[in-house]
């Protein structure tokens, strides 16, 4: 449904409280998007100093509060801080500096996505409500619920409905883990999940290959994945994930656990949502998709890989790959041979990784594969004789095995 035929609240679009916003949108930013933006007063990011200035200004002490416990926290620290003494403002206040430019594409993208209009949706992981909230604008005549583990990011998800009059919401406190009487049994035709399901799996990024773990290899990530599938109602129900997937490796993990517990996600379905990480100063991506009870093939490898290298066709030729492109590389390469592996342990170094280093053969070159939990490295050698090659690398990397 386009954003010209969506139907707005009045409410929105003339908000009884007149909210300021400078936010700078992308040209393809849906209008109901924009609307929203500016009933709930997102506002422009600005350098630290400038932030810490304006929130000083506007808060007073719970804005002091708040800035001597960030200084100490990560960036998930920070959020929850921001919602911490239950103020709305101070709290769309930080979303808008750290997650503005997320919101802004996750809710176009939700604006334009084709789903079947859902009369139940819930919301896993709603934290102060502004993705519930828009739900609740972009589907009128469903009922939604939102839920959240902190009692204060509920408390502001309430206020924020009352600031928007939607009268089609309800936010519970809940753990998703150990769900309320209330909404046990409950079933939905839309369930969101929203920074949750990275969380509860962890970040082991390379820790298997991405063909491993979608062959089954790791199980984390289940319980959550049988919630998910407890809440969808039947076959026409949709799932929507997105979460905190900066690597191809977490994705796949979740992938498998979805399909194991009945979620198939076709994928065609998955796609790459671009935003600047205010937080660390870069562009980021993270993957969004739509699972459902309909049966379709899991994803292959190379296309989870394709979503962050863009296929193999936009790798160019090198000696030396790293992270995915290496990953990408080496699976791709033709009759290989492995000769020769070699697993580096460091037990009494905590802040180390053990470091695996593989030795393989082609017709034509002599590959070297390196990697731990958290990167990998492909250097890829031509040789007119690759088994001379190979054995002079065995050799050394014997050496390495002894010195170990």
């Amino acid at each position: 449904m386009s954003s010209s035929t969506t139907r707005i609240p009045s409410s929105v679009l003339n908000p009884t409280e007149p909210a300021v916003t400078n936010w700078q949108f992308e040209d393809e930013t849906p209008d109901i998007v924009k609307a929203y933006f500016n009933a709930l007063g997102i506002t422009r990011w600005l350098p630290e100093e400038e932030f810490t200035q304006n929130l000083s200004q506007r808060f007073g002490f719970e804005a002091t509060e708040y800035l001597e416990d960030a200084n100490i926290k990560t960036y998930r620290g920070k959020q929850a801080v921001s919602v911490k003494a239950s103020n709305l403002e101070l709290a769309l206040a930080v979303r808008s500096q750290y997650d503005g430019t997320r919101y802004e594409e996750f809710i176009s993208w939700f604006a334009a996505a084709d789903l079947p209009q859902p009369k139940r949706i819930l919301d896993i992981g709603c934290n102060i409500g502004v993705t519930t909230c828009f739900l609740a604008i972009r589907h009128p005549e469903a009922t939604i619920i939102g839920i959240d583990c902190s009692q204060a990011a509920i408390e502001c998800a309430k206020k924020l409905a009352t600031k928007l009059h939607l009268t089609n919401v309800e936010f519970i406190e809940a753990d998703v883990l150990a769900l309320p009487d209330e909404l046990k049994g409950q079933k939905f035709d839309l369930v969101c999940s929203s920074d949750i399901a990275d969380g509860l799996m962890g970040m082991r990024s390379f820790d298997n290959s991405v063909e491993k773990l979608l062959s089954g290899a790791d199980q984390d990530g289940l319980e959550y994945a049988r919630i998910l599938a407890d809440f969808l109602a039947d076959e026409q129900s949709r799932a929507v994930s997105f979460d905190g997937f900066f690597m191809p490796h977490n994705l796949a993990r979740w992938l498998w656990a979805l399909r194991d517990v009945g979620i198939h996600v076709p994928a065609e379905s998955i796609e790459m949502l671009y935003f600047f990480n205010t937080e660390y100063h870069w562009h980021d991506r993270l993957p969004v998709f739509i699972g459902s009870k309909q049966a379709a093939t899991l994803p292959t490898a190379e296309e989870i890989r394709s979503l962050w290298t863009g296929g193999l066709d936009e790798i160019p030729e090198q000696d030396v790959y790293e992270d995915i492109e290496a990953e990408s590389v080496l699976a791709a390469s033709d009759s290989k041979e492995l000769r020769h592996s070699f697993l580096r342990e460091f037990p009494d170094w905590d802040e180390v990784p053990d470091v695996t280093t593989e030795l393989w053969e082609t017709g034509s070159h002599v590959l070297i594969y390196k990697y731990s939990y958290d990167r990998c490295k492909l250097v890829r050698l031509p040789a007119e004789d690759p088994g001379h090659l190979v054995e002079l690398l065995r050799e050394t990397l014997d050496d390495d095995r002894e010195e170990s």
